[in-house]
């Protein structure tokens, strides 16, 4: 659920905070122009396309941040990513300059916009009058089918068994690693040794050699 919403010089606004309580929130107004501009920054904060005309004209950078009550999905997804977890909320955040270029954080972690844009497509919904991206996404099939078996639990405990067979098999490769470069270090050492063996060098035969080069020059 989104719960606060604030907006720093986008488009008309120069400063807005939103507070938004459980239940259904209505913006309603004469024409579009201002809720397209609320919708459009929070677009941004979920990781959509961003343009430097988005910037309020006289500003260096626009700034909104979103903050939704999160959930076991959206703990675990930060958990997979190495993300910082709040308590029970997620905030996005993206900062876009007058020069177009942007960042994009969660929970005031940097990270891509892709990402972003991934953690706010399973916080957020959104119905045009021709469309249902969550419906339409293939990427959602597979959590709404889980949803609706009620497998939210064996999801969870799947999830947690699978980042253990992957931190497994790191470990396991890392491990290989490890003994194939010792087996190259004892092939080496066992063939400098042979080559020792080879010279076969007797006690004191530096001094001998050093005195017979000293003839020898």
């Amino acid at each position: 659920m989104l719960q606060a919403l604030s907006i720093r010089d986008v488009v008309l606004i120069e400063r807005l905070e939103l507070s938004f309580g459980s239940g259904l929130g209505v913006l309603t107004g004469e024409t579009g122009a201002g809720k397209s501009i609320l919708l459009g920054a929070l677009g941004l904060a979920l990781g959509a396309r961003a343009e430097a005309r988005l910037v309020r004209h006289g500003a260096d950078q626009a700034v909104v941040s979103a903050t939704f009550q999160s959930n076991d999905k959206a703990n675990g997804f930060l958990e997979e990513h190495g993300l910082p977890i709040e308590d029970d909320v997620v905030i996005l955040r993206r900062v876009l300059t007058s020069q177009g270029k942007s960042r994009a954080f969660i929970n005031d972690q940097a990270v891509s916009v892709g990402l972003l844009k991934s953690l706010g497509d399973d916080l957020v919904e959104i119905h045009g009058q021709f469309e249902s991206q969550r419906l339409l996404n293939p990427a959602n099939h597979r959590g709404l089918l889980d949803a609706y078996g009620d497998l939210a639990d064996d999801c969870a405990r799947t999830g947690k068994f699978w980042h253990l067979w992957r931190d497994t098999v790191s470990a396991l490769q890392t491990e290989q690693e490890k003994l194939a470069s010792a087996r190259r270090d004892e092939e080496f050492l066992r063939h400098a040794v042979g080559e020792l063996d080879d010279l076969a060098p007797q006690s004191g035969e530096d001094a001998e050699l050093a005195a017979t080069r000293k003839l020898m020059m």
